[in-house]
């Protein structure tokens, strides 16, 4: 008579079995989580180490963003050219570099294709969300507080920033140039100097988009009724946004892959300017918290438990205050 397994065997080895793979999977999700982690840091530290070639070039950082006067508004209306732009040569973009109209604005017809292209430098692994075109999960350090993007703002890359290595009187160790946020329907891409590509410390990490948080709820405030843009053809002189003076082209939804054509921006309860909310820094590492590039070229993950004073005193180039950030 042959040996062989009996079926209360044979189900005691598949539920054996069925159990070290459960208690194995949790480990691997945990390994790959850790690999996604480690190249979003690598795609930080690239980013800094291009601003810090940037900055030996031209003596000082990239401007923030790039426009004739503030606040700068999170609106497809303006010059708005990002640091994005600037440092591109010093990641291997210098092509598209070379593609870029200086002279326009982020949003003209002559950047449309430049503004289309995509950097795996940019897109943290992490984020599972369907990614499109010409967006980024990185934003500079503008402010300190949540407040409009403007010139007198206390960060690294804000509205025609010219900061130097020793106008970071903190320390460049101590001090935030980079951190990742999530990517939202409707945003203007890498190429637009805006919220799409520049945060602040005022909202805890992660609460930008939590139910009461300043990027809470999207509002799609107008839709494009006309058909889309034969190719070559101008947008309109005019935006048919009710609530729009834009006189100069504007980025159509559809130029960055969405699916509905429009105009968005943040609705917040009872602000009166929310095109002029920035929103703070977010990711979807596990963990509780996100990376942060600081001016040494060091990423850092900072929990979301962090100490909202320290948290903002590591946002501040200059405060003079002393951090413990371990």
């Amino acid at each position: 008579m042959k040996a062989a397994f009996t079926l209360i065997e044979m189900l005691v080895c598949v539920a054996i079995i069925g159990l070290l793979i459960a208690l194995l999977l949790p480990a691997v999700q945990a390994a790959r989580e850790q690999a996604r982690r480690r190249q979003c840091a690598n795609n930080l530290g690239q980013l800094a180490l291009a601003i810090a070639n940037y900055e030996s070039c031209h003596g000082c950082l990239p401007p923030g963003t790039l426009d004739s006067a503030g606040p700068i508004r999170s609106r497809a209306v303006g010059h708005h050219l990002s640091w994005v732009a600037q440092i591109l040569p010093w990641f291997e973009e210098a092509n598209v570099f070379r593609h870029l109209d200086f002279s326009v604005g982020a949003y003209h017809p002559n950047n449309v294709r430049a503004r289309r292209s995509y950097f795996y430098l940019l897109h943290c692994p992490s984020d599972n969300n369907y990614i499109p075109a010409g967006v980024s999960n990185y934003a500079g350090c503008h402010h300190d507080l949540e407040a409009p993007i403007d010139a007198d703002n206390h960060g690294v890359l804000f509205l025609n920033s010219l900061v130097r290595y020793r106008d970071i009187r903190d320390g460049r160790a101590h001090t935030i140039v980079l951190g990742e946020k999530f990517i939202k329907e409707g945003e203007l891409g890498w190429l637009s100097g805006t919220r799409a590509t520049l945060r602040n410390a005022g909202t805890p990490i992660n609460a930008t988009s939590a139910p009461g948080g300043p990027l809470a709820v999207m509002e799609k405030v107008g839709a494009i009724p006309s058909e889309p843009l034969s190719p070559g053809a101008s947008p309109p002189e005019r935006s048919p946004l009710p609530d729009s003076t834009a006189t100069m082209p504007w980025v159509y939804a559809d130029d960055l892959n969405f699916e509905d054509r429009g105009e968005y921006q943040p609705a917040v309860a009872g602000a009166a300017t929310p095109a002029l909310v920035v929103g703070g820094f977010e990711s979807s590492h596990t963990g509780g918290g996100a990376q942060f590039a600081f001016g040494d070229g060091s990423v850092r993950f900072l929990t979301q438990m962090i100490d909202m004073t320290t948290y903002q005193r590591l946002a501040h180039r200059a405060d003079g205050e002393l951090t413990d950030d371990r």
